[in-house]
């Protein structure tokens, strides 16, 4: 007669799943995608709590390579993202031929109407009540297709820790909406700060503003609207002629006066963008003219930017 060792049933209840506090349970969903948790969601009453808090902990909609180089996108296993973890895709596969990212766009679009839909009471639905206290980590890509509430709704995260938002630029100069005013903001004790790209100045200072006790780092390349350059009678010809027109180097938003400035209390780290230098080009034969232009579509084709996201140089 053979006898099995197998443990008694309370036992095994013991050990089982049930038994885990609340905190390594919160742990293990970490390292579980994000569709695999809004199924947990959808199927157990039990553990949805501790679902949706994983879902909305961290909210990042953002393009591929908004946090890595693009070269590095296919090799950097040992980062933990969930949203690369089924598959590092090609660093250029992304971007379809017309140079459009479909992936992002049908993503955003998903959040625009998330925000339309669930913000629309400004924040006071039952639903936004639920979400908006989970939220601590916020990246995003904002684009002239993200819904105007989006700077109130990012305002009204009152847990927010750390925020990174880019304000992209569309290929026919469409910005992102500008608030023509803010609520006042809940999310008071944001410790990391970055936004880059045309982010509108009043957002920059209700944030810096609200959270100035709190902010330990701070990181800031926010630009200006972009304005047309108008030029000479030679210039505007040359702009006839491209078919399309010409902007002024873009600066960094002054989103203070000097009776303004907060003080950043608990700051140790800053990150400022300063303005690049743009020189006329040097008298070039025709010749290494074409040797120059060749070199320079190389460089582009191994270092493309992210679209829209001008490349200034980094200043401390």
């Amino acid at each position: 007669m053979r006898h099995t060792s197998q443990p008694p049933q309370d036992v095994a209840n013991a050990m089982g799943l049930n038994s885990l506090p609340a905190e390594m349970i919160s742990a293990i969903l970490e390292h579980l995608r994000s569709n695999d948790i809004t199924k947990l969601a959808r199927v157990s009453k039990k553990y949805r709590e501790f679902a949706q808090a994983a879902l909305w902990r961290s909210i990042e909609l953002h393009r591929q390579d908004a946090h890595h180089d693009c070269f590095e996108l296919s090799v950097s296993d040992s980062t933990r993202r969930t949203y690369l973890d089924d598959h590092l895709r090609d660093p250029w596969s992304y971007l379809d031929f017309d140079g459009n990212d479909r992936d992002f766009d049908r993503r955003n679009a998903k959040f625009a109407t998330l925000v339309r839909k669930v913000f629309r009471t400004a924040g006071k639905s039952q639903a936004w009540a639920r979400i908006g206290p989970l939220v601590r980590h916020l990246c995003l890509t904002v684009t002239n297709k993200s819904p105007p509430q989006i700077w109130d709704m990012i305002l009204s995260l009152q847990n927010l820790c750390s925020i990174e938002v880019i304000g992209e630029n569309s290929p026919i100069h469409q910005l992102p909406p500008y608030p023509t005013s803010l609520r006042e903001p809940a999310a008071k004790g944001i410790r990391n700060v970055r936004l880059r790209g045309y982010i509108p100045a009043r957002f920059v200072a209700t944030v810096c503003k609200a959270s100035a006790s709190s902010i330990i780092s701070l990181n800031l390349g926010a630009l200006e609207q972009p304005k047309v350059f108008v030029g000479n009678a030679e210039e505007q010809e040359l702009r006839q002629d491209l078919g399309y027109p010409l902007y002024v180097a873009p600066r960094g938003v002054v989103w203070f006066s000097d009776k303004q400035a907060p003080q950043l209390s608990s700051l140790s780290h800053i990150m400022l963008c300063k303005r690049g230098s743009f020189d006329e080009p040097p008298d070039m034969s025709e010749e290494e003219d074409f040797e120059t232009l060749k070199s320079v579509h190389a460089c582009r084709d191994r270092s493309r930017p992210t679209p829209g996201v001008p490349q200034l140089p980094l200043g401390s």
